[in-house]
């Protein structure tokens, strides 16, 4: 009886030990964001490469995250409720963000603003991902 529960207390510990020594099962960190918090879904890594996802901390992965977080909820603020509910269809089909925009029929002054969005997104992106490569230089 005792050398049952040690071998399970064992076999616990070294479940937990392989568990905590994997990055992608200890960080759980979210790889989707919600475009809008009715349900519309977007992947993180349609705009950085996944290669470069593995070779970030925690940190820097949940700063891209609030990041994207961020731009999809200031272009659910750009559309009205038809154009959002055509975005979420095209999303759900599997499209990335900017494709399903395309199918939207958008006013130009909307698909400006979006632009606008994207691009302080990307520099705000650029700056996450060079703080990363210029860590992983000096280390």
């Amino acid at each position: 009886m005792v050398d049952n529960c040690r071998k399970i207390l064992c076999l616990l510990v070294i479940i937990l030990a392989i568990a905590l020594s994997v990055p992608q099962i200890a960080v759980a960190s979210p790889s989707l964001v919600v475009l809008n918090p009715n349900s519309t879904v977007a992947n993180i890594s349609n705009d950085v490469d996944s290669y470069i996802l593995e070779g970030l901390t925690p940190l820097e992965r949940q700063e891209l995250w609030a990041l994207r977080q961020r731009r999809n909820k200031e272009i659910a603020n750009v559309l009205n409720l038809p154009q959002r509910a055509i975005l979420q269809a095209n999303l759900n089909s599997g499209l990335n963000v900017m494709e399903a925009l395309e199918s939207v029929d958008l006013k130009i002054y909307q698909w400006e603003m979006i632009q606008a969005i994207n691009e302080l997104n990307d520099l705000k992106m650029k700056e996450i991902l060079s703080r990363h490569s210029s860590r992983s230089v000096i280390q």
